[in-house]
């Protein structure tokens, strides 16, 4: 599959209770648009999960991207890793890798952790 992809860096947020479902507010720390790369797409589809978080824009909850999936989440250690074991020559991947790689999850470890979403559009 091969779609235009945001990845939104996140503090995974605490627990937000409604009739239907929990959710979990994520806040945005940064957001990387990455644009087209199948072999990504596909591996997060594979690897990462539906994350039961969301994030706001605009001040709109998002939970779901531009084609009505839920957003994937990956782990910041498990994308480094993919992206390192995967170089690419793609404009777009040296400039994410090293956003990602600038991250020191022990500053922003308060029990939730960094997680990277991706956001279709």
């Amino acid at each position: 599959m091969s779609y235009e992809m945001k990845f939104y860096i996140v503090r995974k947020g605490h627990a937000i209770l409604n009739e239907e479902k929990t959710h979990y507010w994520a806040n945005i720390i940064a957001m990387f648009n990455y644009c087209q790369d199948s072999d990504l797409a596909d591996w997060i589809d594979n690897n990462g999960k539906d994350t039961d978080q969301f994030i706001t824009i605009d001040d709109k909850d998002i939970t779901r991207d531009c084609y009505g999936k839920p957003l994937k989440e990956v782990s910041l250690p498990d994308m480094i890793s993919y992206l390192e074991a995967n170089p690419s020559d793609y404009r777009r991947y040296q400039p994410f890798l090293n956003l990602l790689k600038g991250f020191n999850e022990s500053e922003w470890d308060d029990g939730n952790g960094l997680a990277v979403l991706r956001y279709g559009y």
